[in-house]
């Protein structure tokens, strides 16, 4: 499982960078010798630090190992900046990181954001700029409704977890009782709910 999603984030990443190396202009006149790696910035947002940076934290690391191997790589068209965007898994400390984004010309993608909240605080922006963006842990249900069209999610969302959870405890484990609890967060509250009511 820890392989899968290594290589999901790995091969996200190299999708985003080549892309953006596809959709760079190219200026030179095709003279000789090998060609001179197109710059670009891939931007993380997500709690690097905090409560919850525990959650986050592989898939930076992750994309960060294979940043560096495409790096090294001399056929690789692009040189990649990787840069952090601490939000601490909070909306409120997204708008500056978005505003960073943007505003540097070389950004080809956004690895993220983390969260289902910093999404909804971030996804407008990044979509008016026509910046891919990629959570591989957002799973409000909701976020679909934005229609983004620059937006990518690599997990199942609330009602596809909580749903199937539900399902599997009336199905297979046949329970006559059921007792569901959350943390009254974001996250935990709506899919305890879904468990509830699809169970």
């Amino acid at each position: 499982m820890r392989r899968r999603r290594w290589l999901s984030v790995a091969a996200m990443v190299m999708v985003m960078a080549l892309t953006g190396a596809a959709c760079a202009s190219d200026e030179g006149g095709g003279g000789g010798g090998p060609a001179e790696k197109i710059p670009v910035t891939i931007y993380f947002q997500g709690a690097l630090t905090g409560p919850v940076n525990y959650l986050v934290i592989p898939s930076f690391q992750a994309a960060q190992i294979r940043i560096d191997e495409l790096n090294a790589d001399d056929s690789f068209p692009a040189e990649i900046t990787f840069k952090e965007g601490d939000t601490q898994g909070d909306p409120a400390n997204a708008p500056q990181i978005v505003d960073q984004a943007v505003s540097d010309p070389n950004t080809v993608a956004i690895h993220g954001p983390a969260f289902s909240g910093e999404s909804a605080a971030s996804g407008d922006t990044y979509n008016e700029a026509g910046i891919p963006f990629v959570t591989s842990s957002a799973t409000a249900t909701s976020l679909a409704e934005e229609n983004w069209d620059f937006w990518y999610r690599a997990v199942g969302n609330d009602q596809g977890q909580g749903a199937l959870v539900g399902q599997y405890q009336a199905d297979i484990i046949k329970a006559t009782k059921l007792f569901v609890s959350h943390d009254k967060q974001e996250y935990g509250q709506p899919l305890a709910e879904l468990v509830r009511d699809s169970a």
